[in-house]
């Protein structure tokens, strides 16, 4: 901590003042000048040079915080619900269960995101990219989402056909785990929201005779757990 120079420093012999001792406890002006700089002005400026901060110096929750999520509830999604292009605004939407908000404190911060998912749908092997992941950042004052870079994961279609045949294996679910990276995040609070896009080619099909003309997409999700560790 830095050193303290005291406004009242009596001489031997000198009658006590009560004002001065009182001032010497507490000044609450900014240049340190009473005992007051004990009381949470602890900082680098009088540290010796050999002291390091180890981690049983540091309050926990000071510099870092986690916190998990997830629901056990079969989410399903069909074709019809999404548009046909991923990239236009709303196209995604928010997974429940996969979301967390979190406040960084301090310039810089940086948002980690563990995400846990199982995850299965009706998409044929010919299908490319028909499903996707991604993870979208909103700040508390903002109304749209923006896209976490990189965090686009395509999902495997559930339909694989056989070498030499042209049997199905349906609805395989695939378990994913994802790591996303926000950094040099801004002060202030922030929502994360994993979210899910279904390729809505087919969402005009017709039904002829109960009867689908062409196939109608469907996936399930599963959130089995998502961990959001930040700093800042």
């Amino acid at each position: 901590m830095p050193d303290i120079t005291l406004p009242y420093n009596p001489a031997l012999g000198d009658t006590s003042s009560a004002t001065g001792f009182n001032e010497n406890l507490y000044d609450p002006s900014a240049t340190p000048s009473s005992f007051e700089v004990i009381n949470g002005w602890l900082d680098r400026a009088n540290r010796e040079s050999a002291w390091k901060v180890s981690w049983d110096k540091v309050r926990p929750g000071s510099m870092a915080w986690a916190d998990s999520v997830g629901t056990t509830a079969n989410l399903d999604y069909f074709c019809a619900m999404f548009p046909q292009d991923p990239d236009v605004t709303g196209a995604f939407t928010p997974i429940p269960g996969a979301s967390k908000t979190v406040y960084v404190k301090r310039a810089g911060g940086t948002v980690l995101v563990c995400a846990s998912l199982v995850v299965g749908n009706s998409l044929e092997d010919t299908t490319s990219n028909g499903m996707r992941l991604r993870l979208y950042r909103r700040a508390y004052d903002a109304t749209t989402f923006s896209l976490v870079t990189g965090s686009q994961q395509v999902v495997a279609s559930g339909q694989v056909t056989l070498a030499g045949t042209s049997t199905k294996q349906r609805y395989r679910d695939r378990q994913y785990t994802f790591h996303f990276l926000d950094v040099s995040v801004s002060v202030g609070e922030y929502e994360y929201a994993l979210c899910v896009w279904l390729s809505g080619t087919y969402a005009t099909t017709t039904i002829v005779s109960g009867v689908p003309t062409a196939n109608l997409y469907s996936g399930r999700v599963r959130v089995r757990s998502m961990t959001t560790t930040w700093t800042g």
